[in-house]
């Protein structure tokens, strides 16, 4: 487990730094990581879809990282009660809530802890390009 934690610590430091081909080239090496929450619940695609400012690049890193694992991990709560499309929803990344929908398409349908869908986020936060 400590050998498991060192990844997650790595793997959210590479995210802060934007160094997302160490990121792509350490889950090669420890697929694993992909599925394990790293804090607060979160796996390494509520980081991804957090600390990514370029939505472009989120759903590149995405699209990459999430051909490689089961797409029930994408249905995943942090401790707010928020999938990761949720969170995508209210940042307004469009093209990140895009490739998740495409590699599960039942997370549009997935309820947020506080009884919304990923589409009443991206409303109410004023997301309009990514509620159409």
């Amino acid at each position: 487990m400590i050998w498991m934690n060192n990844i997650q610590k790595w793997g959210v430091r590479k995210i802060h730094e934007n160094d997302w081909k160490g990121i792509e080239d350490s889950i090669g090496r420890h697929p694993e990581a992909l599925t394990v929450n790293i804090s607060d619940s979160k796996t390494i695609f509520h980081h991804i879809v957090n600390f990514i400012g370029d939505d472009i690049e989120a759903a590149r890193v995405i699209d990459k990282l999430a051909s490689k694992l089961n797409p029930r991990t994408l249905e995943q709560k942090d401790s707010r009660g928020f999938t990761v499309l949720n969170l995508s929803a209210i940042t307004g990344m469009k093209s990140a809530s895009e490739t998740l929908v495409k590699y599960n398409c039942n997370l549009p349908k997935a309820w947020s802890d506080d009884v919304w869908l990923s589409v009443h986020h991206a409303a109410y936060y004023g997301k309009k390009d990514t509620v159409q």
